[in-house]
């Protein structure tokens, strides 16, 4: 004991200890007296407990709150209830305690202890609500919290990010965000922290949103999205951004070679809408496909060249149904400049036209396709000179009822049949005469025979056109 050096001052020691006791003797026989007898049997067990040492300073403690409660028993006991569930009362009014409304707010903090995260907040916000709002609104409060408390346990265990949790949780308690956004939240976080292995900090928490809506519109395109390794949510959203451009253009390159493909097929009228690539990848396929079908290996073959080469093409299916018609006369076409694709057009025209007459064509490679042009330049001429000759002699023999044929091989035959017909009647050497009258050559020498009998069968059509000659002189002589 400091400061005792005699006999005296434990003497004075004794003194001061004694009337201490005897204060405190006093305060016992007084609540004895006026209060603990009035008190029930159930409130006597309720009474605090003395605990600890047996100092003056403890039981000065202990009497203080023995005093409270036994004149004031259920306040008391409501005080203890909530300090023992870890609330700060010591702010309180004691008019809160003695409203009984206070029993209601304790039996739902009861029930809402059970998920401690959850409690732990609405414990600490809990005093300033009973302080700034009546007791009925704060039980309806936790009335609330208690209805949702199964919605808002359920994440506990799978979230990685606790402070980002309870950062949810005390928006939710606050009234700042509703328990279905809570849940549409908290749902987004999980699946952006399991799908990428990343666990999301507090301070990344307004990049949540904008980084799951780009995870939505990646999963638009791809539904399984390969391990991009990120370590943050920052770097993470780029990572992402970044594969949504790619995404996108890979959308739009199919999208257009999908495009290509249905104006080959004469089919372009649907509305593609679609965005997923394993599924327009298909639809690439199928088109594809069908392409092979309608116009053939090496047809598609070409037609896929011209477009991975960026060949512009007015009208597809109609360059793919010539390409299909070439096919039937030519091996191996290429395409090589844009020089090979005029060609393409002017060959078909030449099929067409050999076709019509009956002209048998003999395959060959593209690479002749010059020699077929010049071939096809002369058969037409000859066509079109029979056609002429024919024509020519009919008007000689008086035949012109007769048919032309336009089979090419008929044709020729018919011509040769009327050449024939007037060698016996005028010569063999009449042609020559006919040559000279078509300009084709500037003097002729035959028999006189022949041109006796030329001049024979020709003089009807001599006086026809003498005749319109001279009317034609007349007319313009009086007129």
């Amino acid at each position: 004991m400091n400061g005792i050096t005699s006999i005296e001052d434990v003497n004075t020691l004794l003194i001061g200890k004694i009337g201490s006791i005897e204060k405190i003797k006093r305060d016992v026989e007084d609540l004895l007296e006026n209060n603990y007898n009035r008190l029930s049997e159930p409130d006597r067990k309720d009474l605090h407990k003395f605990k600890g040492r047996l100092t003056e300073k403890n039981i000065g403690k202990y009497l203080k709150k023995l005093s409270q409660s036994i004149k004031n028993p259920i306040i008391y006991r409501r005080k203890e209830t909530l300090k023992n569930l870890g609330i700060k009362v010591n702010k309180l009014n004691d008019k809160i305690f003695y409203n009984d409304e206070i029993d209601e707010t304790i039996r739902l903090l009861n029930e809402i202890e059970d998920y401690g995260r959850l409690f732990n907040i609405v414990s600490e916000k809990l005093p300033s609500k009973l302080i700034s709002n009546n007791i009925y609104s704060v039980n309806s409060w936790l009335e609330n919290i208690k209805n949702d408390i199964y919605n808002l346990k359920r994440w506990e265990g799978k979230l990685k990010s606790k402070e980002v949790l309870d950062e949810l949780l005390e928006k939710y308690i606050d009234g700042r965000m509703y328990i279905y956004e809570f849940n549409e939240f908290v749902d987004k976080i999980q699946k952006i922290e399991d799908k990428f292995n990343i666990k999301i900090k507090k301070e990344e928490f307004s990049l949540i949103d904008e980084t799951y809506d780009i995870l939505e519109k990646i999963e638009e395109y791809k539904e399984k999205i390969e391990s991009i390794g990120s370590s943050s949510l920052l770097e993470l959203k780029d990572d992402l951004d970044n594969l949504k451009i790619e995404l996108e253009n890979e959308c739009n390159k199919i999208k257009k070679e999908i495009y290509f493909w249905k104006q080959v097929l004469d089919n372009e009228n649907e509305c593609l809408s679609e965005k997923n690539l394993d599924i327009l990848y298909g639809k690439l396929k199928d088109l594809k496909d069908e392409a092979k079908s309608e116009f053939g290996e090496n047809v598609y073959t070409v037609l896929e060249n011209l477009y991975k080469n960026k060949f512009f093409i007015s009208n597809p299916h109609e360059f793919a149904k010539e390409l299909k018609t070439i096919a039937e006369y030519f091996d191996n076409i290429t395409i090589e400049n844009g020089d090979d694709l005029n060609k393409v057009e002017n060959v078909h025209k030449a099929t067409e036209f050999l076709k019509s007459i009956n002209y048998k064509i003999q395959k060959k490679d593209f690479k002749e396709v010059d020699e077929f042009l010049d071939e096809y330049k002369n058969i037409k001429s000859e066509y079109e000179n029979m056609k002429k000759d024919i024509q020519y002699c009919q008007k000689i023999l008086n035949k012109e009822n007769e048919t032309i044929p336009y089979d090419y091989y008929e044709l020729k035959q018919k011509l040769e049949g009327y050449k024939k017909e007037l060698q016996e009647k005028m010569g063999n050497d009449f042609e020559e005469i006919i040559e000279f009258l078509k300009g084709n050559i500037n003097d002729f020498d035959v028999n006189k025979e022949t041109l006796k009998n030329f001049i024979i069968y020709i003089r009807p059509l001599i006086k026809e056109v003498l005749d319109v000659w001279f009317l034609k002189i007349y007319f313009m002589q009086n007129y």
